[in-house]
């Protein structure tokens, strides 16, 4: 599977290239094709009831809640990262700091099931 992203990014950085030198306009979408075909690529090595997820899934005591939470702001980081470097790649820096931010308000939005439970373990030990 690494074999395949690792091709679709030479290839990709050879036609982008080309892409670039000859019509600039077409890049940033371009550039969603190569991203969303790489995302499909790893999708399909993935497996949530095999192996080391759900070993982990165990390691958990609150279970899969916790863990899909953890998951999905990995998940938010990566996306937010990439439509953000390819809005300011497109000039439109202005946006891409727009998706940052918005990536960021989701992070903690996500993250809120985590900071409940660090109150209510406080408090069991205060009270």
């Amino acid at each position: 599977m690494i074999v395949k992203v690792i091709a679709l990014g030479f290839i990709g950085t050879l036609v982008g290239m080309l892409l670039r030198k000859y019509n600039k306009e077409l890049m940033p979408f371009f550039e969603m094709i190569i991203i969303v075909t790489a995302l499909l690529l790893i999708k399909d090595s993935m497996s949530f009831q095999e192996g080391g997820f759900a070993t982990l899934l165990r390691l958990f005591p609150q279970g899969e809640k916790l863990f899909v939470c953890l998951f999905k702001g990995a998940a938010i980081t990566v996306i937010t990262k990439l439509t953000s470097e390819i809005c300011r790649e497109s000039g439109n820096t202005v946006m891409g700091e727009i998706v940052e931010l918005g990536g960021r308000v989701m992070l903690v939005v996500l993250s809120l099931p985590f900071i409940t439970e660090v109150a209510q373990t406080a408090l069991s030990f205060i009270g």
